[in-house]
Formats: C-alpha cells, sequence, structure tokens
C-alpha cells in the first residue's frame, strides 16, 4: 500500500459509537453484532492533511533547540533561506523581534 492510499484510509476512518469498531464511512456498522447506524458520524481526523503534521513536526524539531543544519535535513531544506521562510509562519508574532 502506498502512503497515499494509507493517508486515505487513515484520515476517513470512523470509529462506531456503540462496539467502538473502526471501518471505513459506511451507513451501518460492519460488526454483525452491532448494526449501529453511522450516517452522521465523521471520522476526528477529517480535513487533516499531510502537510500539516510536517509544519508541527519542524516546528517542535525548531522549538527544541535542534540545529538548523539539523532541521533543514529532516525537512528537506537546502537553503537557509527556506528555513527562515517556514520560521515566520512557525512562531506566533509576539515572538519575533
Amino acid at each position: 500500500m502506498g502512503w497515499r492510499k494509507a493517508w486515505r484510509t487513515l484520515t476517513r476512518a470512523v470509529e462506531c459509537p456503540k462496539c467502538g469498531k473502526r471501518q471505513q464511512p459506511v451507513n451501518f456498522c460492519r460488526n454483525v453484532d452491532c448494526r449501529a447506524h453511522m450516517r452522521d458520524t465523521k471520522s476526528p481526523l477529517a480535513g487533516l492533511r499531510f502537510h500539516d503534521l510536517r509544519n508541527t513536526a519542524i516546528t517542535k524539531l525548531a522549538e527544541s533547540q535542534a540545529s538548523d543544519m539539523t532541521v533543514m535535513s529532516i525537512a528537506g531544506h537546502v537553503a537557509v533561506r527556506c528555513l527562515n521562510i517556514t520560521a515566520i509562519f512557525a512562531w506566533p508574532p509576539s515572538a519575533l523581534p
């Protein structure tokens, strides 16, 4: 399974409110013993993008006092300029000079 299919499967999966089974969105629970109504059940990860997790990981790494070169190598940034552009959006405006 490729990462795109795995990501779609993860972000669309819903949990049955009655039995707790994780499954793809359907009208009724696929568990034969449950069959709970699930039409309005939404995934808690709906709307989450892979890029959101990437940005969070880079921000947390920078906040943990990792060197710029370490952050750049993990993020795939080639130039320090890319890292500086990302840094502008990572911290709240009150923290900027």
